[in-house]
């Protein structure tokens, strides 16, 4: 059987129509990995935005914790300074009455 002239233009035609869609699918699948590629560096980005966030406020937490450890010290010691001024006399005389 031999193939005519029409028939080898035909197979030509399916042959450019198959390249093209092979083509519009290979630029179809580029645009989905560049706008894959886009959306991970966003994420990466955000993630990396939120993580200094926390961070910071992670340090501001602390930054208070040693302040309220540091007053809290304070009043302590200002407590028992108050504390030991107004016993250490009533016990010396109690110690005193007492014997």
């Amino acid at each position: 059987m031999a193939t005519t002239y029409a028939e080898i233009l035909d197979l030509l035609g399916e042959l450019i129509a198959s390249q093209k869609e092979t083509d519009r699918r290979f630029q179809e699948t580029d645009r989905k990995f560049q706008e894959t590629g886009r959306l991970l560096r966003e994420q990466s980005q955000e993630t990396d935005r939120k993580f200094q966030e926390t961070d910071r406020k992670f340090q501001e937490t602390d930054r208070k914790f040693q302040e309220t450890s540091r007053l809290v010290g304070d009043l302590g010691g200002q407590w028992g300074l108050f504390v030991e001024n107004q016993v250490a006399p009533a016990c010396e005389r109690l110690f005193t009455e007492r014997g």
